[in-house]
């Protein structure tokens, strides 16, 4: 009989501490996935900031004197039939100018950040591309 109580105390514990093991386990498996989910969760805003970087803000006719020509998607000049370039938000170290975000703002341009004078808004640091 005791023999029979030593093995059930035996086995109840080798039991037990199998199933703390489980357990752990399942709170490790559990941690990492949500630290790969976090990770491809920054990945997706860090891929996003990159697309919003380069995504432009309107396209423009490469020639100064037809700055004030502006459109949502890409084409040609009206005036001179030139492939109208994207205009892209970038950082104060490459900015060619500071502009209005707004479209119909295109022919403001400045060489230092300020407001646009027509509608108040900052102006951003702006290049062209390509």
């Amino acid at each position: 009989m005791k023999s029979m109580i030593a093995i059930i105390t035996l086995s109840t514990g080798v039991l037990l501490g199998c199933q703390d093991k489980a357990t752990e386990q399942v709170k490790q498996s559990s941690s990492m996935e949500r630290i790969q989910k976090s990770d491809v969760s920054h990945e997706d805003h860090d891929h996003a900031s990159m697309e919003k970087a380069v995504s432009p803000e309107y396209y423009t006719c490469p020639m100064e004197s037809h700055k004030h020509i502006n459109s949502q998607e890409a084409g040609s000049c009206p005036e001179c039939g030139m492939t109208l370039v994207p205009v892209v938000e970038t950082t104060a170290e490459d900015a060619e100018f500071y502009g209005c975000p707004m479209p119909e703002h295109s022919h403001v341009r400045a060489e230092e950040a300020g407001s646009c004078p027509e509608c108040g808004m900052n102006l951003k640091p702006m290049k062209l591309g390509s």
